[in-house]
């Protein structure tokens, strides 16, 4: 949610594990009015990623202070990303990766502030699934990278 909105989640009748990022969009972008996302791998809207056979990516927003998408990883894809200029956060949804950081494993968060420029990652044995965060770190409410020393 962007500064002053709010939602009101819908949950199933098995219920849910929820991600809050609160303040997660800017104000200066609002985020458009949307229902729910289906992010299971079946749905529509999956796209597979050319440079990287076997990651497929769902794109959910996108404003020019960020981008917010989901990535699907097939067991033991192995591919090199890009980190922009302003950073990234990512977050594990299922299963695992490992990267130039370390191993990340479900629920595990990790903020790249573009220090690395790309990351190379191998999903696990049984792949893994990702919502990644793009391009707010340095947006008007967050510039974390002001707060960084300069990397040489």
């Amino acid at each position: 949610n962007y500064l002053g909105s709010s939602h009101t989640p819908r949950i199933g009748p098995t219920g849910a594990t929820i991600l809050v990022k609160l303040c997660q969009m800017s104000d200066l972008q609002p985020e458009p009015d949307h229902s729910q996302w289906d992010i299971s791998p079946t749905s529509e809207g999956w796209v597979p990623c050319k440079a990287i056979p076997g990651r497929s990516m769902l794109q959910v927003f996108q404003s020019p202070h960020e981008r917010v998408h989901f990535e699907v990883w097939a067991p033991g894809t192995c591919g090199t990303v890009e980190i922009p200029n302003a950073g990234e956060e990512v977050f594990v949804i299922e299963g695992q990766f490992q990267d130039q950081l370390g191993e990340h494993r479900k629920w595990s968060w990790a903020r790249n502030a573009a220090d690395l420029r790309q990351m190379t990652r191998i999903a696990g044995a049984n792949g893994c699934m990702i919502y990644v965060k793009s391009g707010h770190l340095k947006s008007p409410e967050v510039d974390i990278l002001s707060l960084q020393p300069a990397v040489k």
